[in-house]
């Protein structure tokens, strides 16, 4: 300790940098930090030092109380008054707050008193909100103030648990600030009550999986046309269409996740979206006939593990990853790799499908004149391009 404190202060900050957050805080005892009286002694100059090292571009979270969080540094309202106290700033990737019902009202309200001073640690905040009950209209006014109090957020989510889906929109949700929003209701009547309560052009990343949603629900859905990404996953949807998803409304939608529904078939006439990552897998989808279409034109990333493909088709041209995983092909290997693959191919997983490697030339690449390929995976065979010499 003596000889960080005989070096510059930019250079002792910049070795304890190279430290993990867990052994800074055991070397500088730093869960005490602000218990300590031994103000203005170098020591103590170095321990905050430390502090600062600590949090540095790490996530950190504030939660409410019982909230049980697995992140591994957190700010407790104790070290928020030695910050805020001594003017200290620290410098955190982002800060997580978990507030949890029924102490949603107790908890913004402390959080508040330390707001200005949050705010100069960083702009990137995520909240997230769990509840076992309906959140009630006092709730809904509490939550909408303490939103008012961001700028910007960079996700908001909703996890509720409750006997009683909630039957009344939450208010707070037509003005969230955030660019990524969660909402886990668990039940479709309830998730489509709060997707009619949010009007903003913020979001650009919507996740809406495990809500049990169908091809009726997602019909009568107006998603915003910010939209880059939408994660329907985990959901009740039986056909992907221009009926059931208008991908006309969302041109700038580029990641699409429908894996682990029931879809049995794809059929998309017009888009002005350019998809770039789809992940169809985990669905009963038997065939390929719709991956041409040209709202698939732009794809650079497909899984379709774990459904009951058959037979291939040709891919689009601009796909780099396809991942086939677990599905029936009776393709020869030689149809696969000869036209049917795109030039632009990094990778593909054709592993525990029905295929024939026995008869795979060593020299694929030039065979196949697939010369960005570098991974191929088959049940009995893989390919590396890093072990060709």
């Amino acid at each position: 300790m003596e000889f960080l404190c005989s070096l510059p202060p930019e250079i002792s900050l910049h070795i304890l940098t190279f430290l993990r957050p867990c052994c800074l805080k055991y070397l500088f005892g730093l869960d005490t930090i602000f218990n300590d009286c031994h103000q203005d002694s170098e020591y103590d100059e170095i321990r905050k030092m430390a502090l600062y090292a600590m949090y540095e571009n790490q996530n950190v979270s504030i939660c409410a109380p019982n909230y049980m969080s697995n992140a591994v540094l957190d700010l407790n309202e104790p070290l928020l008054k030695y910050l805020q106290f001594h003017r200290l700033v620290i410098r955190p990737k982002q800060i997580s707050i978990f507030l949890l019902s029924p102490f949603v009202e107790t908890s913004t309200k402390k959080i508040a008193e330390y707001m200005d001073c949050l705010q100069r640690f960083t702009n990137v905040f995520n909240i997230h909100i769990s509840t076992t009950c309906c959140i009630s209209t006092d709730e809904d006014n509490i939550i909408n103030g303490f939103l008012q109090q961001f700028k910007k957020l960079n996700s908001f989510s909703i996890d509720q648990i409750s006997h009683m889906p909630q039957q009344k929109p939450c208010q707070f949700l037509a003005s969230v600030p955030a660019t990524h929003l969660t909402l886990l209701y668990h039940n479709a009547e309830a998730t489509m009550v709060q997707l009619g309560a949010f009007n903003t052009s913020t979001i650009k990343h919507l996740d809406i999986s495990f809500n049990g949603l169908t091809d009726y629900n997602l019909h009568r859905i107006q998603f915003p046309e910010s939209l880059e990404s939408l994660n329907l996953s985990n959901n009740n949807i039986f056909h992907l269409s221009s009926s059931t998803l208008n991908l006309q409304n969302l041109p700038n939608l580029k990641k699409l996740d429908l894996s682990n529904n029931n879809l049995m078939s794809i059929s998309i006439s017009q888009a002005t979206c350019q998809i770039t990552h789809f992940n169809v897998s985990g669905n009963n989808l038997t065939s390929l006939e719709w991956i041409m279409a040209p709202a698939f034109s732009h794809l650079k990333s497909i899984d379709l593990a774990h459904n009951m493909i058959a037979t291939i088709a040709k891919f689009p041209s601009k796909v780099e990853y396809i991942n086939l995983c677990g599905n029936f092909l009776h393709n020869a290997w030689a149809d696969i790799l000869n036209g049917l693959l795109p030039p632009s191919l990094v990778l593909l997983n054709a592993l525990h499908c029905r295929i024939d490697t026995s008869t795979i030339p060593d020299d694929i690449v030039g065979l196949t004149k697939l010369y960005n390929l570098k991974a191929l995976y088959f049940s009995g065979f893989t390919f590396l391009a890093q072990s060709i010499e």
